[in-house]
């Protein structure tokens, strides 16, 4: 009896562990110097809902503002901040709850460009990818997750 409790104990926590994974590829590297400003122009395919792009872009504009890191609309020597959402599918909430992975899974990819405002050449490009297979989590913490991972890894760069 205590040898399954335990099995079925470390079976949910592998599950709650893997309910989210977000990876970024890092195609060229660049690093932000200090007081750097970024302006955000945010590209997504028609599949993306109007509210999913809200929740992101709002999320982005709060994280990079947070950061220190988002131009104001003045600023002439900001460098570009170009997120294309390339992949965006999402589960309804009730498959979700009612088949778990067995409803398929949820997925969002984006391209990130930070390019030169005057000349246009691309500075850095990386690529953030967030998916989660399981019944656990929302969509929109899935969607703030990429965002959060999009502005660390402005930050910081590849880990």
């Amino acid at each position: 009896m205590w040898v399954n409790m335990k099995r079925i104990l470390v079976t949910i926590i592998l599950m709650l562990l893997a309910r989210c994974a977000t990876t970024a590829q890092i195609q060229s590297q660049y690093r932000l110097t200090q007081g750097e400003k970024l302006k955000l122009q945010v590209t997504a395919p028609p599949s993306a809902n109007e509210e999913a792009l809200q929740i992101f872009n709002e999320r982005l504009t709060t994280q990079l503002s947070s950061n220190g890191l988002l131009a104001g609309p003045s600023d002439a020597s900001a460098r570009n901040l170009e997120v294309s959402v390339t992949n965006y599918t999402m589960r309804h909430g009730a498959a979700r709850a009612m088949l778990g992975i067995m409803a398929g899974s949820d997925n969002m990819q984006s391209t990130v460009k930070i390019k030169d405002q005057t000349t246009g050449s691309v500075l850095s490009e990386f690529t953030v990818e967030s998916t989660n297979s399981t019944a656990w989590g929302t969509s929109k913490g899935m969607i703030e997750d990429h965002a959060d991972k999009i502005v660390e890894t402005l930050k910081v760069g590849k880990r």
